[in-house]
Order: structure tokens, then C-alpha cells, then sequence
């Protein structure tokens, strides 16, 4: 099954036993990939995540709180038009929920 779950973002992920702590990796094609993705449509995100077999709260958790972000005004734009990793950093920690 896809992992791409539609209006351009994939969420690719892994659940591995020597991962002691959860990571995440976005990846940007301002062209669009074709990802088999749910509405058939390019992905311009890739969000990677890998987590340990027993972090699956957690995991959820992570990809509510990308999701929240992501949808939130122009955000999807701003990252996919960004020039840099810190200014990916900055447009998440600009629209992080502060109360999660």
C-alpha cells in the first residue's frame, strides 16, 4: 500500500528494534514524484520516519503533530519553497503547537 497519503505528502516510515529514538527526514521535489499516492496526485513532501518496534504511541503522536503543522495556513508551500534545511527548521518551529 501507498504511502502516499495524498495532497502531495508521503509519509514513508519504518519500525526497526535497534532504533532507540525516533527520527524524521522531509525530503522537497518542488517537480512532484509520482508515488502512487492515494488521489493520484505528484508528492512534493516526503517525510521519513523511523522509529523502534515499541514506539507506536509515540509515532502517532509525531505524525499528528507534522500533519497539524503541515496544514496550517501556507506551511506546505513555505517548506516546499524553501532554500535551506534551517529554513525548514525555522517553518516548523514557527508553527510548532506549543501546548503538545
Amino acid at each position: 500500500m501507498s504511502t502516499g497519503i495524498g495532497f502531495g505528502i508521503a509519509i514513508p516510515h519504518a519500525k526497526i528494534a535497534s532504533v532507540k529514538e525516533m527520527v524524521f527526514a522531509i525530503g522537497i521535489s518542488k517537480k512532484g514524484i509520482d508515488f502512487d499516492s492515494i488521489d493520484g496526485e505528484p508528492i512534493h513532501l516526503v517525510i521519513l520516519v523511523i522509529a523502534g518496534e515499541r514506539q507506536h504511541k509515540e509515532y502517532l503522536r509525531l505524525l499528528s503533530n507534522i500533519m497539524s503543522i503541515i496544514k496550517k495556513n501556507n506551511v506546505k508551500e513555505r517548506i516546499i519553497n524553501s532554500s535551506s534545511s534551517e529554513e525548514v527548521v525555522h517553518i516548523l518551529q514557527e508553527n510548532e503547537d506549543r501546548n503538545v
